[in-house]
């Protein structure tokens, strides 16, 4: 994740990498997790689905995703 710390109204860049190390297709369902703070001070988590994906025997995922935190 970079920058570790967004300030309101920038943008973080989310990357991540897997390999199946499995010797059959995994199905996976990646989804990430944002705890936005609430007007009376505690966190609330927002789930955000990034992707569904079938991956091979030893093949490579590479996601890059972009989340812009606009007011």
């Amino acid at each position: 994740m970079e920058p570790e710390i967004v300030p309101l109204g920038e943008n973080v860049t989310l990357s991540l990498t897997i390999e199946s190390q499995s010797d059959q297709a995994l199905t996976l369902m990646i989804d990430y997790i944002v705890y936005l703070m609430r007007a009376n001070g505690k966190q609330n988590p927002k789930v955000f689905k990034l992707t569904r994906k079938t991956l091979e025997p030893g093949e490579v995922l590479t996601i890059k995703r972009n989340h812009s935190f606009k007011r």
